[in-house]
């Protein structure tokens, strides 16, 4: 066979072949949701004299596992929704909202976001501790906890420490409504952290005596 002849017999028996090459398995679709709080707190004016907070950036806690949305089934198990995310792990959205409910609860002057330049006198650490779906009694209810402790700026010692926690029924299953509950109870997680800080400086003593 001449190989002009013999070209046109390749091309046939390539082509006989392709059917029986593996077909590429389709990629799932990531469906994003966004961490946010359905109000933030009532914006009232800072007393005179309020100090400067600074937020140190929101850890996360060991429950917690990067953007992955996270529900316990039936048998206790923590597992992952496998074609929904968070738009960023949930700790890194957290902290502008803190921000802004700090900034609008009136308990300090002003608030140096994390990563921010600014003097401060007062130090807030906070770490996300949960935030999951406990998916029984269905359709579920959101876990959602965080551990704020407020320290001098100074001589770092502790001011006050609490620990927040706060449950949302969904409205129906999945993860568009696990969304929707995590925001609602965001709201009221928000602004309890903020009337722990806004009573935690109240009781300061006056900013001459303070450590």
């Amino acid at each position: 066979m001449t190989p002009r002849r013999f070209l046109p017999v390749l091309l046939l028996a390539t082509a006989a072949c392709a059917p029986l090459l593996p077909t590429p398995a389709p990629v799932a679709t990531q469906h994003e949701h966004a961490l946010q709080p359905a109000a933030l707190p009532a914006a009232r004016p800072p007393a005179a004299g309020a100090p400067v907070l600074a937020l140190a950036e929101v850890r996360a806690g060991p429950l917690l596992d990067g953007r992955r949305m996270l529900y316990r089934d039936r048998t206790g198990r923590l597992a992952a929704f496998a074609e929904n995310r968070w738009t960023a792990p949930p700790e890194a959205q957290l902290a502008p909202w803190l921000v802004a409910a700090l900034e609008r609860a009136g308990g300090v002057a002003a608030v140096v976001a994390p990563g921010g330049h600014g003097v401060a006198t007062l130090l807030l650490d906070a770490e996300l501790l949960a935030l999951q779906l406990d998916s029984e009694p269905a359709p579920g209810t959101v876990q959602l906890e965080l551990r704020l402790q407020l320290v001098a700026a100074r001589s770092r010692a502790v001011v006050a420490t609490t620990r927040l926690r706060e449950t949302e029924a969904l409205a129906a299953p999945g993860p568009d409504a696990l969304a929707v509950a995590a925001g609602h109870a965001l709201t009221r997680l928000l602004d309890a952290g903020a009337t722990f800080v806004r009573q935690a400086v109240a009781a300061l003593p006056p900013p001459g005596e303070r450590p």
